[in-house]
């Protein structure tokens, strides 16, 4: 969703001693975000990040879509609390999310 997490992720598939596909949206390209200085961080694979917390409706997405529904997230009326989980991989049903 962003060039920190992004380039997080694609240290930690490269560290990684499973095989990995790292997919990108090319529409992120131009999209501009901080990206800490020190080179040595990674992001966890299988660990879901709080994008924004919330308690009565839950929305799991990933890549561009995070910031289109954090956008929708400002539209919706303010006594519905909405919680956005960036998904960080999608594994096999087998695997439970992580938050």
């Amino acid at each position: 969703s962003n060039a920190y997490n992004a380039k997080g992720l694609l240290k930690s598939a490269i560290d990684d001693d499973n095989p990995v596909i790292f997919l990108e949206n090319e529409i992120l390209y131009s999209y501009k975000s901080e990206v800490p200085i020190d080179t040595n961080f990674d992001i966890p694979l299988g660990k879901a990040n709080i994008a924004q917390s919330g308690k009565d409706v839950t929305i799991a997405t990933y890549s561009i879509m995070v910031s289109k529904s954090l956008e929708a997230a400002k539209l919706i009326k303010e006594n519905i609390k909405l919680q956005l989980s960036e998904t960080k991989n999608k594994h096999g049903r087998k695997k439970k999310l992580k938050i």
